[in-house]
């Protein structure tokens, strides 16, 4: 899959890469080293009829690949030192602050890792002006149909269970690319939404929505996809 430069959003990661004989201590912390990681989020597509679509990642997670090693990594590591909000419309260069989550020390030593996890906290629609009340639940609901603006924290952690791999070693920067279809990713969300369509809620219309319900790994997974480049 490809992406016009345009909808290409760049974030790159330091990321510690010591040689095996040396060792790994607590000490040395993700971002101390010469070593990196390039890290490129890639939007397909547009957000449709929404002029703004914003998804949040919060947090990308590696662990060893081999499971033999987990134990002297121990916990999955992240990668982001902040969230990251990516226009899903106008992508662009951002950069983020580099470091494990708090409380956390580790290192990326030589070796394959796999990605584990990817942690997502909020989306955002914006459809201005109005659309007319829809046939579909997002578009029904007061909260779009008046003020154009849909959003939810969106509290996902996204388990793929079948991990992408990344090859660490002390001589270059191993580049990993997460894609992001940008249509699955809107229809799932706008999927999470129930609209009560018998009784209106304070006005003639719209229905009012009735619930939301975050959106399950499963149903974000397909739509995360990481590679890493050669």
């Amino acid at each position: 899959m490809k992406a016009s430069g345009s909808e290409r959003v760049i974030l790159w990661v330091a990321a510690v890469v010591l040689l095996a004989a040396g060792g790994c201590t607590n000490s040395e912390v993700i971002g101390t080293s010469t070593g990196g990681i390039s890290v490129t989020v890639e939007a397909l597509g547009g957000a449709g009829r929404y002029d703004l679509g914003d998804f949040t990642i919060s947090q990308i997670f590696l662990q060893l690949a081999d499971p033999s090693q987990q134990g002297s990594l121990g916990e999955p590591i992240g990668l982001l030192g902040r969230p990251l909000d990516i226009d899903l419309n106008n992508p662009g260069v951002v950069s983020a602050e580099v470091g494990a989550p708090p409380g956390s020390a580790a290192v990326l030593s030589e070796g394959t890792y796999a990605v584990v996890r990817t942690d997502t906290s909020q989306f955002t629609l914006i459809d201005q002006p109005p659309p007319d009340y829809g046939p579909t639940c997002p578009e029904m609901v007061d909260i779009l149909a008046v003020a154009g603006n849909l959003t939810q924290p969106s509290k996902t952690q996204v388990e793929f269970q079948t991990p992408a791999s990344l090859e660490i070693s002390a001589a270059g920067t191993a580049e990993l690319r997460l894609f992001i279809d940008v249509a699955g990713i809107i229809s799932v969300f706008e999927g999470r939404f129930d609209c009560r369509t018998t009784q209106p809620c304070g006005s003639a219309a719209p229905p009012c929505l009735a619930s939301y319900r975050n959106p399950l790994s499963s149903q974000l997974e397909p739509y995360l996809v990481f590679e890493q480049q050669q």
